[in-house]
């Protein structure tokens, strides 16, 4: 099928993920399909599948794509693109709250999807997100273990049982 006149890949591949995003967040995964995705952005249904291979792929994509802006967002706030900082553990700790909460609110849409929508994915992208958030899980835990270890943070042993 052609193109819809005017239509650009630039711009409708974008728009295709945003629509996705949005009808996913709103209407939940499951409920949503291509044809509505497809009619959000005024393409055919065919059109999409040019820049996903399918739904699950899209989902996916947009929560790899979260996961991937909060890490990043993390190890940019630092400077040295570590994760780890040099700075103490309270500050860094402060420091995570803050992208944490900033990025967020920034993506509101994706966060839901982030959490939400874990039960949809196939095993192969749950373990793929599972993998992005224990990397993210991991920057926090190395935070509170750091604060412990200096005596700025203090927990009970039970806590660091139940992180894991």
């Amino acid at each position: 099928m052609a193109r819809t006149q005017g239509s650009r890949a630039d711009i409708t591949g974008p728009l295709v993920r945003q629509a996705a995003l949005r009808l996913f967040a709103r209407d939940g995964y499951a409920a949503v399909s291509m044809r509505q995705i497809a009619a959000a952005v005024g393409v055919q249904v065919g059109t999409l599948y040019g820049y996903t291979p399918d739904k699950q792929a899209l989902l996916a994509d947009l929560m790899r794509e979260h996961m991937e802006g909060v890490i990043a967002a993390w190890r940019d706030s630092l400077g040295d693109g570590s994760g780890n900082g040099a700075e103490d553990p309270l500050a860094r700790l402060d420091r995570f709250v803050a992208v944490h909460i900033g990025s967020s609110l920034a993506n509101v849409e994706g966060v839901f999807l982030a959490y939400m929508e874990l039960r949809n994915l196939s095993p192969e992208n749950f373990a793929m997100i599972a993998r992005l958030r224990r990397q993210y899980e991991d920057a926090l835990e190395a935070i509170l273990r750091d604060g412990q270890a200096a005596g700025s943070c203090g927990f009970p042993t039970h806590v660091w049982q139940l992180w894991r």
